[in-house]
This record gives structure tokens, sequence and C-alpha cells, in this order.
């Protein structure tokens, strides 16, 4: 247990020592958080740019996100930005409330944007399969966004889907992407975001994640 310790607080350390990000981020759509729990004992870093219009341009953000499935009903994540030349850590935790069944959807709650100086973000999502394509609906409240967030998931081919959400508020976004995974550890998304206020930029992004077993949760096959 203490070796286990260790290797996740080195894990945090590591992380905060070398990522950036835009803010402590759950599992996601494209940019609003789903209903979904990370594998326990799992870990999953995320290297992502953000550049408004272009990826990679002047003045495009490069960003670290590091989530942790804790139980088979908690995810938390810590993470570290710099847009201002000073960095600060962010964390955030996700709670899964009711798990989906052939009935009912999936509903969690989660905290997110959590740091010195910054007003923490809640939310509330529901997560519903229907074969290959999964809806997502909910509410956040937070000082970039105050209401509805809608998403869309379609698997169209082995290991590749399509992604589509929108949140509400001028300065937030209806995003369109593709996500794909290139093995069992490694994916990459990418995705455009149009604006919802009329003054407002539209948003360029690219992610890659990389998704490790840290640990076996109890009562799992050691074969």
């Amino acid at each position: 247990m203490l070796k286990k310790c260790a290797t996740l607080a080195w894990i945090f350390v590591i992380a905060a020592a070398t990522l950036q990000g835009a803010c402590g981020y759950p599992t996601s759509c494209s940019i609003i958080p789903t209903a979904d729990i990370l594998q326990t004992g799992s870990v999953r870093f995320e290297f992502e740019n953000d550049g408004l219009a272009k990826v990679g341009e002047s003045g495009s953000i490069y960003y670290g996100f590091t989530q942790i499935g804790l139980t088979p009903r908690v995810e938390f994540g810590i993470d570290r930005y710099d847009v201002s030349g000073e960095p600060q850590d962010n964390f955030n935790a996700k709670f899964l409330l009711v798990s989906e069944s052939p009935k009912a959807p999936a509903l969690a709650v989660g905290i997110m944007d959590v740091a010195d100086g910054s007003k923490a973000s809640y939310y509330g999502i529901a997560t519903r399969t229907f074969g290959r394509f999964r809806l997502h609906a909910g509410y956040i409240h937070a000082e970039y966004a105050n209401g509805a967030m809608l998403g869309a998931e379609q698997q169209v081919a082995k290991g590749t889907y399509l992604l589509e959400d929108w949140t509400e508020g001028s300065g937030n976004y209806l995003s369109l992407g593709i996500y794909r995974e290139l093995n069992k550890n490694w994916g990459v998304t990418l995705l455009h975001g149009w604006a919802n206020g009329s003054g407002a930029e539209d948003l360029t992004a690219i992610n890659l994640s990389y998704t490790i077993p840290l640990w076996k949760p109890a009562g799992a096959s050691t074969e």
C-alpha cells in the first residue's frame, strides 16, 4: 500500500512540474464533461494546444491535464497552467451518483477550476448510451458559463468517434471534433469550436492522451 501511495505521489509531482493546463478538467466529450468515470486504478495524461483559429499559431496556449480513477464512482484531477507567466495548479473531482441502466442514464456531479484566487465551477451531467450513439446533457455554474451543456458521440468505425457539444453563453462554443484511438494507451482528438458570441474568436484544438493502469482495483484478477 505504501508503495502504491508513493507511486501516486510521484505521478502528482511529475505532473505538477511538467504539465501546463487551462483548468482541472474531468473526462469529457470534446469540451463539456460527461458522466463517465476513468477506470479505477488508471491515470490519464493529456497534452493539448488550443489556438484561436489555428492550432500552434502565435498566442495559442499549451495545456496539460492529469486525471486519475480513484474508485468506480470517483475521479480526481490535478493540472497546471501558465497563461500569464505565473503557473497555477487547478483541481477537479467528479462523483458518479447513478450508473447507467437499460432504463435510465448515468448521472454525475462535479467540481472543477479549484485553485487559489479562482472561483470553483460546479456541474451536473447525465449520459445515455444508444448502441454506438451517446448523448450528454447537463448544467454548469462557472465564471465563464452559467447554463446548459449538450453533447453527442457517434462511433463511426473501430476506435473512431465523432464528437459534438455546446455550452450556453456568449463566451463558449459549439464544437465538432473527432477522436481516434491510436492503440490501447494513446488517443488523439481534433476539434473546432464556433464561438457563440458574434465578437468572439473561434477555437481550434488538438489533444493527445496517454492512459496507463497504475494499480489493480480490489477484487480484480491477477492473471
